[in-house]
């Protein structure tokens, strides 16, 4: 997790590990030909807590994503006077009590356990940037950068396939959302959709 931690907060790289034991390794088969589509990939971890780094390997490509899996609930609180943490067990639901809290102030790591009901409290001067709980092998973490306002409408939009050829139709399917109170309604109107490239606008259509 220190590692991931690193290459985080610096510049982008991968985590050695070269020097690691692997607790699972396995084949997959892409199927054939160029696809730019989504394979569901299971990982036979057999519920195993902890952090893995995941490493694809084909030829000399690699290509890694990190899992997290946890049984760690934690929640925060924040007010004027400081932040309040609860963890507890995400299956049972019980309080940790003595559960290990780190967290990043400034450049350096602090620490603190919660008490018997699983709350901890920060009350410092200087802000943590996120919160890292530990119980056993299991671990999660919550950022405390303080976060945007949520916005007043939403909208999305996807390319049936990303290969092109030149005079082929491609067809765009997308949704726009306006937020009304709490939630997000369908919002009414029209849209136009472009194509850029290059600066370049090379399609453009509408749409109600």
């Amino acid at each position: 997790m220190a590692d991931v931690l690193v290459a985080g907060t610096s510049r982008a790289r991968a985590v050695d590990t070269s020097r690691l034991t692997a607790v699972a390794k396995w084949r997959f088969t892409p199927p054939v030909g160029l696809r730019y589509t989504p394979n569901d990939v299971d990982v036979p971890l057999q519920n195993r807590e902890g952090f893995f780094v995941i490493e694809a390997r084909r030829g000399d490509a690699v290509q890694q994503a990190w899992l997290d899996l946890t049984r760690v609930g934690l929640l925060t609180k924040e007010s004027p006077g400081g932040i309040v943490l609860y963890g507890a067990d995400l299956g049972t639901g019980r309080a940790f009590a003595g559960m290990r809290i780190t967290y990043l102030v400034g450049l350096s790591f602090q620490y603190g356990l919660t008490d018997a009901h699983g709350i901890a409290r920060w009350s410092g001067t200087q802000r943590p940037r996120f919160a890292l709980a530990e119980w056993g092998k299991s671990k999660t973490f919550v950022s405390l950068l303080p976060q945007p306002p949520v916005p007043s409408a939403l909208i999305g939009v996807r390319a049936e396939r990303a290969n092109v050829r030149a005079g082929e139709r491609v067809h765009i399917v997308g949704f726009a959302r306006k937020r009304v109170g709490t939630a997000y309604r369908p919002a009414s109107g029209d849209v136009r959709v472009t194509v850029n490239a290059r600066g370049r606008t090379l399609a453009s259509a509408e749409a109600k």
